[in-house]
């Protein structure tokens, strides 16, 4: 029997009538391509998802697998992304699949990049907890820890030096990190000794994200964003910020 999915998507920007525009759009993609799952949407701003963990926690007795995406994610292919987690996951005790980052030359722990990430429920389900009024691990709660699980992790990168292919346990601790998305998901199930590895390459090849400012929400990131979903028409070209979030949205439209 196939493992059930559910959709979390979230908000991480400032509500406006843009942003707005962004989140549905993403609502909708996740709807046209999983049919069949429960799709569960929070619009408004939660850059740490708190809504999104609180939901995980107050559900988990009817969760299995969980998809959390932020605004902008699109899948490009019709069931294919969970298809190939399933695939890479198959036979392995797993907590998280995402794009695991390593930053711990600029002072943070590991963390999962935000975009898109599969946890496991039925496995974590007696760690997914209350603490502070707050959902921990959860995928970034407020707390105030700088000891964490020693790791080891791939010499192979998927790109750049920040990007290993897996993370497993180590014996010992690192100190004096700072926490980051993700962090005390990873740095909890280390201890359990949980391997974690990041989305191979067929599973990236399914999906896409547009890098947005968050500063700035008159930016050019921005403005292109609104001709595209005004005119359907693509803004810029190859060399520029999200031509390729546009020409894959596109192509799925046509």
């Amino acid at each position: 029997m196939k493992r059930k999915l559910t959709i979390f998507i979230n908000n991480p920007y400032k509500e406006n009538e843009l942003t707005s525009r962004l989140f549905y759009h993403t609502v909708e993609n996740a709807k046209q391509m999983y049919p069949e799952s429960d799709i569960v949407s929070f619009p408004s701003t939660d850059y740490r998802q708190g809504q999104v963990w609180e939901h995980i926690y107050n559900n988990k007795d009817d969760l299995d697998i969980a998809c959390v995406v932020s605004a902008g994610h699109i899948f490009l292919e019709p069931g294919k992304t969970f298809d190939l987690v399933l695939e890479q996951t198959k036979d392995k005790r797993w907590w998280a699949l995402g794009h695991m980052i390593d930053r711990t030359d600029e002072g943070f722990y590991l963390r999962m990049f935000n975009s898109c990430y599969f946890v496991n429920i039925a496995e974590m389900y007696d760690d997914i907890r209350y603490r502070n009024d707050e959902i921990i691990p959860g995928f970034r709660p407020s707390i105030d820890k700088t000891e964490w699980q020693a790791f080891e992790r791939s010499k192979e990168n998927h790109h750049n030096h920040y990007t290993p292919l897996w993370l497993a346990h180590k014996e010992g601790e690192i100190t004096d990190l700072k926490e980051h998305t993700g962090s005390l998901l990873i740095h909890t199930g280390l201890k359990k000794h949980i391997r974690f590895e990041s989305f191979n390459q067929a599973i990236r090849d399914t999906k896409e994200y547009p890098y947005m400012e968050y500063d700035n929400y008159e930016g050019k990131t921005w403005m292109d964003l609104l001709v595209y979903l005004d005119t359907k028409t693509i803004p810029n070209t190859e060399n520029d910020e999200n031509y390729w979030w546009f020409l894959r949205d596109l192509a799925i439209k046509s």
